[in-house]
């Protein structure tokens, strides 16, 4: 976010870069509404939060927005970096972009300017990386007619990340995201790097009506023995 907020400041004064794709893409964020997040509140408008997971992601997140306005305080405003930060929560993504050499599996956070711009719906087109293009593709659920908007699944948003991103919850069908229990059991690393080589997420979302992900919650709290043998026969 400290990259996207110096582009913008850049393309506000006119400077390096203003003519580029970039910097068409910067303009068009600074004419773009900024999502009220919680890294905009006052102290005592916080303090509604407290208790929640939506005041402790808000506190790491300005503890990380002031880290890095302290490293380089000449960049860019603190209070550019704060906007830059809430567009970033906002329009990001994860996605695998061809990994590693060690980590093959490994999906990344990333920015895909354009795309960012389409609403949000979970279970539409989705972005998926291209390796033999090294570009990212749209890929549609269902035909489009002419005409039609097109909306774009960003990924699992739960009531959590809709507070601190636009400062208001979501419908209930948002539910709230609890991340499988992994950090006492012996096996943590190896169930760790099997959720990541299936890619499944290492969390369970709650909803009024239902729990999704429930095969990663059971994959966590396997016992040592039924564990051992799973992993073998798999």
């Amino acid at each position: 976010f400290l990259s996207l907020a110096a582009l913008q400041h850049r393309a506000a004064a006119g400077g390096q870069g203003g003519d580029s794709v970039f910097g068409d893409y910067a303009r068009a964020l600074l004419l773009s509404s900024v999502p009220n997040s919680t890294v905009f509140w006052n102290i005592d408008q916080l303090r509604w939060l407290e208790g929640t997971d939506a005041h402790e992601l808000t506190v790491h997140f300005l503890s990380r927005i002031a880290h890095v306005h302290s490293v380089v305080p000449q960049a860019t405003e603190l209070s550019e970096l704060k906007v830059a930060f809430a567009q970033y929560h906002k329009r990001h993504f994860r996605l695998w972009l061809g990994g590693s050499s060690f980590f093959p599996d490994r999906v990344e956070a990333a920015m895909l300017p354009g795309i960012d711009f389409c609403r949000h719906q979970e279970g539409v087109a989705k972005p998926s990386f291209n390796k033999a293009r090294r570009s990212v593709q749209l890929r549609a659920v269902k035909a489009l007619k002419a005409g039609e908007e097109l909306f774009v699944d960003f990924g699992m948003r739960d009531q959590t990340d809709l507070v601190v991103g636009a400062g208001a919850p979501g419908d209930s069908s948002a539910g709230v995201l609890m991340p499988v229990p992994l950090d006492t059991d012996p096996n943590a690393g190896m169930k760790a790097k099997i959720l990541e080589q299936l890619r499944w997420p290492a969390e369970v979302r709650l909803r009024e009506d239902e729990t999704q992900e429930l095969r990663a919650l059971r994959l966590a709290t396997m016992p040592r023995e039924e564990f051992s043998a799973w992993s073998v026969g798999a």
